[in-house]
Parts: C-alpha cells; structure tokens; sequence
C-alpha cells in the first residue's frame, strides 16, 4: 500500500459567476512514498487562476508565489488535477485535516460542477492520526502542522513552509516519526 500525502496552497478570489468567494487553488504539493515510507517521488505544479488574477496580499506574503509565476506556468485546474490523479493512483490519500479535501470540493464544484473526488478511494486525515498518537485530545485547539513538527523535534530548516510540496515533506516528517502500520489502518476510511 503506498500513501500521497497532498498538499494546497489557494488564494481566497471573488467569483462574479459564482457570486461568492472561492478558495481558488494556486499550487499542488505531494509526496508518495511506500508502505514503509521511502519517497517514490513527488508531485508540485502551480495553477494559473481563472476566477482571481490578484493574488491577496496575505497568500503571496505567507507563499512567495508571484502572480507571474501563476501567469507562467500556463495551468489550468482541470489539467494539473488530471496529472495528480495519475500521480495518486491507487494510493491512499492523506492530508493535514480536512481543509485541503473541502477546497478540492469547493474547486471541483466550481470547474466541474461536481465536489466529487472520484478517484480519491482511499482516504486519511493525518492530522487525527498525529493528535492520536501524540495524545492530543483538545478538541477546541486543532494540532497545527508546525507545533507538531516542532513537538516531534523535526528541523524544519531547508523547508520553505507554506509551499504545497515543501509543506507536504513536512507532514511526511510528522508521519515517519509517529507511524505505525497497524494504527495508521484504523484511519484510513474509504472515500466514496
């Protein structure tokens, strides 16, 4: 069983079509390693944005993504989203919490009209796992990605966080270090 750990960067964009804001994904980040965890390979690509084509002033601070960059990269959702359902394959799928499945929806809905991740089968939020295992139970505080790398001691030089793959090798590092196959299998649901 091999594992993608994904990660997105967005950018918050006022839809007129939509009339609503929407959580325009900016850039796709993922890991895939195997069951005993050595990286296969890697997945990052950026997303030229169709709804937003100003970057908020927060996402390029926190990022370093430059609008040029987006322009450059001459994207579209629907074409990096096919290459990173080829990368996934039959991999489980696992993200820090929710947010980054619920703007995957919220992006499916958007340019295909359906929030369905249909070849997302496979599904763990590694964020309940690492609360698991590290015996968080504050339910009113979720366990941020850096407060448990920094919990686990994990040197976070080198890394430039809050960038989709550099983010993704992170919660590989909080993954490794808390992993345990038998566990992890109880958190794995299957997505439908």
């Amino acid at each position: 069983m091999n594992f993608v750990i994904l990660d997105l960067e967005w950018n918050g964009a006022y839809s007129k079509k939509a009339k609503k804001f929407v959580n325009e994904i900016i850039e796709f980040g993922a890991v895939k390693v195997d069951e005993k965890l050595n990286i296969l390979d890697t997945f990052s690509m950026l997303v030229t944005p169709q709804i937003g084509k100003k970057l908020n002033s927060r996402v390029a601070q926190l990022t370093h993504i430059t609008e040029e960059e987006l322009k450059d990269s001459n994207t579209t959702y629907t074409h990096v989203l096919k290459k990173f359902k080829k990368f996934l394959g039959d991999s489980v799928l696992l993200t820090w919490g929710t947010s980054d499945i619920l703007t995957l929806m919220e992006n499916n809905r958007y340019y295909l009209n359906d929030e369905k991740i249909p070849f997302m089968t496979m599904y763990c939020n590694l964020q309940l796992y690492c609360e698991h295992c590290l015996n968080h139970h504050d339910k009113s505080r979720q366990l941020g990605l850096s407060t448990c790398a920094q919990m686990l001691e994990i040197d976070v030089d080198g890394l430039e966080l809050h960038r989709a793959l550099d983010d993704a090798k992170l919660s590989l590092s909080c993954f490794k270090k808390l992993y345990k196959s038998d566990i992890i299998k109880e958190f794995i649901e299957i997505a439908n």
